[in-house]
């Protein structure tokens, strides 16, 4: 059913007589018209909860193979006769690829940490910017025959692409971002790329296995070259036969994360190189597996080395922090590790007995940067600890590390101590004596926490119950008496403070409970069995739990977190999810025209996210085994009005969950837009 003119007219004509009748009635004398009032304004309440129209239907060229709604806002439709991109707006079509006809889903992508999409068809691999449909990079064109990875250099303006080309060379092609037009090609043995980072407004440096460069981002040239160690220099020396060390290198390492880090210090134009070395022993038949982590030290302007010699440390590679008395060293040497503060022009050890460092209980695998020290978080085989660097004194200021649950998420200063959240549990921390303040932690995880001023209201999953966190005074306070427990075997998902209670929901779960802890309503709205009906609403909610995690300030690593969760329901959400946040603030810093462009549309969508929103969408199936997406009303979990997402058993949809849109395909070559 269509909530169109002839059901408005209807209604109005209903609500017009009830009015009337309603004035005239006494409900003592006339019972039967009473209930027949209350019969005629159920039946204007069903028809106003009715299927809402579409705002606008757009036709493309052949069938509609998927659609999608990219992490900007953009629309993207598939066909057989080609890709298009169309206003969200009106319909309109904004640009058409005829050469990308018949692609499907799983040919498609959103590049991480880019505004970017990428599609790859038979042997080519093509890089699209979506707002205005160009073709920034198209490998067949560029003669190169395998792409293995491309940097976006938002500062420079430039996408700078890299693989091999048609004879299997290494090869590097810069085009431009907003133009697609090829700038310049370097072809050098450049192997396996680490990092590339934008130095100055014309120059970058790229990090790879063996070699640094600092190249010319206009034209290319290559400023300096410098070995990473002194043992890839000496394969440089070896001809042929170092080239081919060099290849069996890149061929043990292609599907690993080689442990090369690469650390610039603006301060003194100095950049740094850590890596892990491996080492093997063999008594008998027992072989011992060791690491060493050596770091050294560059001039920016010309490559050469800064210190007389590398820094050796016992274990892996961890952490570097750049702090203003010298680079903090924090590895990750298994149960038992050494950190150390070097010094930035000698590379000397400045803490512990003849400099060389103290010890540490477990292996470094972040830290969190306050203003009174850095929060350095480790673990062993077995837990994950927390301790407090102070790194003016060169100590730890806890006598014992505390033992905590889950990966830390993020972290700040409160008048008692430090507040911390993991992906699991909240609590504060004494900094003094290493104590939890709050007693017993809270389990919960950052996007079932949301804060109020000085009062961060968490849900405790193990409780069941919505707790109150006063920051100022460091206690806590239950909500809710009655126990929560959701229906569907669901896991509550976000929390949200509105003016009448706080909104706790699931994917099928919603509960608002006021301020002084009744309950208001709790509603359940089963979803379909079938796995495809619910995976474009996922992409899409997964987007919006971004955007709205991405402005918490309390938890700087929220996007790592949700990243994981995102990719347990849905590989394509949490492809969406993973370095979002990353990418945004690399707009933000920079003036070149498209990034601009693109930093104008992003701030939209934050501000959107974080203005809230007085209805949530949920799948589910109505009594008569329609199923449709429909708009709950956040204040009392009824349903305003829906989609009928049709009969096909994985119906093509896409949802964009920041404005409340949907698009669905109404027939083989149309779109329909739905506006909640």
């Amino acid at each position: 059913m269509t909530f169109g003119i002839y059901q408005t007219v209807i209604y109005h004509f209903y609500l017009k007589c009830l009015t009337q009748i309603f004035v005239n009635i006494d409900p003592e004398k006339n019972l039967m018209k009473t209930i027949l009032i209350l019969i005629l304004l159920s039946s204007a309440c069903q028809i106003s909860n009715a299927q809402i129209s579409s705002s606008w239907t757009a036709s493309v060229d052949g069938q509609i193979i998927w659609q999608e709604v990219t992490p900007l806002g953009d629309l993207i439709v598939s066909t057989t006769s080609a890709l298009y991109g169309i206003k969200p707006a009106d319909g309109s079509i904004n640009w058409k690829l005829d050469e990308l006809s018949n692609i499907q889903r799983d040919q498609f992508s959103n590049i991480s940490n880019s505004t970017f999409t990428s599609v790859m068809k038979a042997n080519s691999a093509y890089i699209i910017e979506p707002v205005e449909g160009l073709i920034v990079f198209d490998s067949e064109k560029a003669g190169m025959a395998e792409l293995k990875g491309q940097y976006f250099l938002y500062r420079h303006n430039g996408v700078l692409v890299v693989g091999k080309d048609q004879n299997g060379k290494d090869m590097i092609t810069m085009v431009g971002m907003n133009s697609g037009k090829k700038l310049w090609d370097l072809k050098e043995d450049f192997g396996r790329i680490i990092s590339v980072e934008e130095i100055t407004d014309d120059e970058i440096l790229i990090v790879n296995l063996f070699n640094v460069y600092l190249v010319k981002s206009g034209t290319g040239d290559v400023v300096w070259k410098n070995a990473t160690s002194k043992q890839a220099a000496s394969l440089d020396k070896l001809g042929a036969f170092g080239a081919l060390m060099k290849n069996v290198a890149e061929e043990m390492t292609a599907d690993m994360d080689f442990d090369l880090k690469f650390f610039l210090s603006k301060k003194n134009s100095i950049y740094y190189l850590a890596f892990t070395k491996k080492q093997e022993s063999t008594i008998g038949e027992n072989t011992t597996i060791s690491f060493k982590n050596i770091y050294t030290a560059y001039e920016l302007t010309n490559g050469k080395e800064v210190w007389d010699k590398p820094v050796e440390m016992n274990g892996k590679v961890g952490h570097v922090v750049l702090h203003e008395n010298g680079l903090i060293i924090l590895p990750d040497d298994g149960n038992r590790s050494r950190i150390n503060m070097l010094d930035y022009k000698s590379g000397e050890g400045m803490w512990g007995k003849k400099g060389n460092g103290f010890a540490i209980k477990g292996g470094v695998y972040d830290y969190l940067r306050l203003k009174d020290g850095i929060l350095v978080v480790t673990n062993t085989s077995n837990n994950d600890y927390l301790n407090f660097l102070d790194p003016i004194a060169g100590i730890m200021t806890f006598d014992k590390a505390v033992k905590i649950k889950g990966k830390l998420a993020g972290s700040f200063k409160v008048d008692k101590g430090i507040f911390y959240i993991t992906n699991e549990e909240m609590n504060i921390l004494n900094i003094q004596s290493g104590e939890l303040i709050l007693g017993k932690s809270i389990q919960t995880k950052p996007e079932l926490t949301v804060q109020s001023d000085h009062l961060i209201y968490a849900f405790d999953i193990k409780d069941g119950i919505v707790k109150k966190v006063d920051l100022k005074t460091a206690t806590v306070s239950e909500i809710n008496a009655e126990k929560i427990k959701f229906s569907g075997n669901e896991d509550p998902s976000s929390i949200e403070l509105r003016e009448n209670g706080i909104f706790v929901n699931s994917d099928q779960n919603l509960v608002l409970i006021d301020f002084d802890g009744k309950i208001k309503y709790q509603e359940y709205y089963a979803a379909p069995r079938e796995s495809g009906w619910k995976r474009a609403l996922l992409y899409a909610q997964a987007i919006r739990a971004s955007l709205i995690s991405a402005q918490a300030y309390y938890v700087s690593g929220v996007m790592g977190v949700a990243e994981p969760y995102a990719r347990q329901e849905n590989e394509i959400a949490g492809e969406v999810v993973g370095g979002l946040g990353d990418v945004y603030n690399d707009l933000g810093n920079v003036a070149s025209d498209y990034a601009a462009n693109a930093f104008r549309a992003a701030g939209n969508r934050f501000k959107a996210s974080s203005e809230g929103r007085d209805f949530q969408i949920v799948l589910t199936q109505l009594e008569d085994k329609t199923i449709v997406l429909a708009k709950i009303d956040k204040d009392n979990g009824e349903i305003e009005n829906y989609i009928d997402l049709g009969k096909d058993r994985e119906p093509t949809y896409a949802v964009d969950d920041i404005f409340g849109t949907v698009f669905l395909k109404s027939n083989t070559s149309e779109i329909s837009c739905f506006e909640f």
